[in-house]
């Protein structure tokens, strides 16, 4: 059964996560050839999460495995060899990202840090926290290419939305306070793009 399938920016390939035996598998389906190969990928997982490079040529994929959690890097899709790197010794649901231009990759955790993850030193740099620049951050999303945060902060048990520049560093509110009772402690969003007309 297919758990997800994750379009390639360029819309030519998907990447499936497929459930087969108990077991999480990683498959290219090609829109043009219509037909699925296997990307090796094969692990016993409770999740994969997968995210593509800017580009279309590489795809990084996160297990939340056995007894540990793992990245499995495909660098170029075409000859697709994988390298698997341990990012940690216990089991944590990791939601990958891949910055454009890089061959470092962004982490979220489900403890809603987000990691940047030298895959050769395999280090883990903690940027962003449960605190970003003096606001409390809940629910932090990053955009496809990584350049973008946004988050959720409460105060005075009313939600705010901000968003955050992975390169300047700089964060600014999204939208003003709500004063409809009804849509406090309710929003929900979705970063959509990585590219935004804004103020950077």
């Amino acid at each position: 059964s297919i758990v997800s399938a994750i379009p390639s920016p360029d819309d030519k390939l998907v990447a499936m996560v497929l459930q087969l035996k108990g077991e999480l598998a990683l498959w290219l389906y090609s829109r043009e050839q219509d037909r699925a190969t296997f990307a090796n990928v094969r692990v016993s997982a409770s999740s994969l999460n997968v995210a593509w490079s800017s580009d279309s040529t590489g795809l990084v994929a996160a297990g939340e495995e056995v007894a540990s959690s793992n990245l499995h890097v495909i660098w170029n899709v075409q000859t697709p060899e994988v390298t698997t790197l341990r990012t940690s010794s216990s089991k944590k649901n990791y939601r990958p990202f891949w910055p454009k231009g890089e061959k470092e990759f962004l982490l979220v955790s489900p403890d809603n840090d987000v990691l940047r993850f030298n895959p050769q030193r395999l280090e883990a740099e903690k940027i962003l926290g449960r605190t970003i620049e003096g606001h409390p951050a809940d629910e932090t999303a990053v955009s496809p290419l990584a350049n973008w945060a946004a988050f959720r902060s409460q105060s005075d048990n009313e939600d705010r939305l901000y968003y955050y520049s992975l390169k300047t560093k700089q964060v600014r509110a999204m939208v003003e306070e709500d004063s409809e009772s009804e849509y406090r402690n309710s929003t929900r969003y979705l970063i959509g793009s990585g590219q935004r007309n804004g103020y950077y």
